[in-house]
């Protein structure tokens, strides 16, 4: 299964001429989205750009996120703690699907779809694949 989480922004990616990736350890990178091509495959995100290649362990990215500036500051995209305690999930008809431990458990015991879910004071859009 695959979790993707989307928050609704008022800015679009295009106004933004930044893609900035933290990882675990520490490192942030910052790359052009000029000709930004992503692919994800064997457990890595590759990022090529004008610049060149860089590629990421999907297992070590902590953040990823669009910014103004080379130096990052979010825009519109809140990072989800994946240990969360606490997690409603609703159907997007409204209907409480559970409460769950984590965003993990929910995700493991959720059938696929598109689900609302209500964390740490905070509403995400989560799908489940």
């Amino acid at each position: 299964m695959a979790l993707m989480l989307a928050a609704s922004a008022p800015a679009l990616a295009y106004d933004y001429p930044y893609l900035t990736v933290h990882t675990a350890e520490g490192q942030t990178v910052a790359l052009s989205v000029e000709q930004l091509e992503l692919t994800i495959a064997d457990g890595k995100l590759v990022a090529i750009n004008e610049q060149g290649e860089q590629t990421f362990e999907l297992g070590a990215l902590d953040s990823m996120y669009f910014s103004a500036a080379s130096g990052g500051g979010a825009v519109g995209i809140a990072t989800v703690a994946q240990n969360s305690t606490g997690v409603d999930a609703y159907s997007m008809s409204g209907i409480h699907m559970g409460h769950f431990g984590s965003l993990t458990e929910a995700q493991s015991q959720l059938r696929q779809g598109v689900y609302v879910m209500k964390l740490e004071g905070k509403t995400i859009k989560m799908t489940v694949k």
